[in-house]
Protein backbone atom coordinates (compact mmCIF):
# COMPACT_ATOMS: atom_id res chain seq x y z
CA UNK A 1 0.00 0.00 0.00
CA UNK A 2 1.21 3.64 -1.05
CA UNK A 3 -0.21 6.12 1.16
CA UNK A 4 -1.36 8.89 -0.85
CA UNK A 5 -2.17 12.94 0.67
CA UNK A 6 -5.33 14.27 0.81
CA UNK A 7 -6.41 16.29 -2.20
CA UNK A 8 -6.23 20.28 -2.43
CA UNK A 9 -10.03 22.04 -1.55
CA UNK A 10 -9.61 23.41 -5.33
CA UNK A 11 -9.19 19.83 -6.30
CA UNK A 12 -11.96 18.50 -5.08
CA UNK A 13 -13.71 21.36 -6.66
CA UNK A 14 -12.88 20.67 -9.75
CA UNK A 15 -13.68 16.80 -9.53
CA UNK A 16 -17.15 17.34 -8.64
CA UNK A 17 -17.83 20.08 -11.11
CA UNK A 18 -16.45 17.61 -14.18
CA UNK A 19 -18.83 14.45 -12.52
CA UNK A 20 -21.69 16.96 -12.59
CA UNK A 21 -21.17 17.92 -15.94
CA UNK A 22 -20.86 14.50 -16.98
CA UNK A 23 -23.53 12.92 -15.11
CA UNK A 24 -26.02 15.86 -16.91
CA UNK A 25 -24.91 14.25 -20.29
CA UNK A 26 -25.04 10.59 -19.69
CA UNK A 27 -27.85 8.63 -20.92
CA UNK A 28 -27.39 5.42 -20.89
CA UNK A 29 -28.55 3.75 -17.32
CA UNK A 30 -26.22 0.77 -17.70
CA UNK A 31 -22.73 3.44 -18.16
CA UNK A 32 -20.92 3.89 -15.05
CA UNK A 33 -19.47 7.39 -14.29
CA UNK A 34 -17.29 7.45 -10.78
CA UNK A 35 -14.60 9.16 -8.83
CA UNK A 36 -11.71 7.16 -7.79
CA UNK A 37 -13.05 4.14 -8.68
CA UNK A 38 -10.46 0.82 -9.13
CA UNK A 39 -9.20 0.21 -12.46
CA UNK A 40 -7.04 -2.91 -12.44
CA UNK A 41 -4.62 -1.78 -15.22
CA UNK A 42 -2.05 -4.93 -14.94
CA UNK A 43 -2.12 -8.42 -13.46
CA UNK A 44 0.51 -10.19 -11.81
CA UNK A 45 1.40 -8.20 -9.50
CA UNK A 46 -1.96 -6.57 -10.09
CA UNK A 47 -1.55 -2.79 -10.51
CA UNK A 48 -4.88 -0.74 -9.50
CA UNK A 49 -5.99 3.05 -10.31
CA UNK A 50 -8.09 5.46 -9.07
CA UNK A 51 -8.60 8.04 -11.29
CA UNK A 52 -10.18 11.33 -9.95
CA UNK A 53 -13.36 10.84 -12.62
CA UNK A 54 -13.74 8.06 -14.69
CA UNK A 55 -15.91 7.15 -17.09
CA UNK A 56 -17.68 3.76 -18.88
CA UNK A 57 -19.77 2.99 -21.66
CA UNK A 58 -22.64 0.42 -20.84
CA UNK A 59 -21.50 -1.65 -23.75
CA UNK A 60 -17.92 -2.02 -21.86
CA UNK A 61 -19.57 -2.66 -18.69
CA UNK A 62 -21.79 -5.26 -20.28
CA UNK A 63 -18.74 -6.61 -21.74
CA UNK A 64 -16.64 -6.80 -18.13
CA UNK A 65 -14.95 -10.12 -17.88
CA UNK A 66 -15.55 -10.33 -14.15
CA UNK A 67 -18.85 -8.11 -13.08
CA UNK A 68 -18.27 -9.69 -9.23
CA UNK A 69 -14.78 -7.92 -8.90
CA UNK A 70 -15.22 -4.74 -6.89
CA UNK A 71 -12.52 -2.85 -9.29
CA UNK A 72 -13.07 -2.09 -13.25
CA UNK A 73 -11.46 -4.93 -15.17
CA UNK A 74 -12.72 -3.05 -18.57
CA UNK A 75 -10.54 0.39 -20.38
CA UNK A 76 -12.65 3.31 -19.36
CA UNK A 77 -14.04 5.71 -22.24
CA UNK A 78 -12.49 8.83 -20.32
CA UNK A 79 -10.57 9.58 -17.50
CA UNK A 80 -9.53 12.68 -15.90
CA UNK A 81 -6.87 12.60 -13.46
CA UNK A 82 -3.05 14.52 -13.42
CA UNK A 83 -1.42 11.27 -11.81
CA UNK A 84 -3.37 8.73 -14.43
Amino acid sequence: MIPALPLSFEHGRIVIKLASALENWLTDPSAYLGTETGVIVEHNPDRVRGPDVLYVSGERMKARPNPENSWLEVEPDLVSSPTW
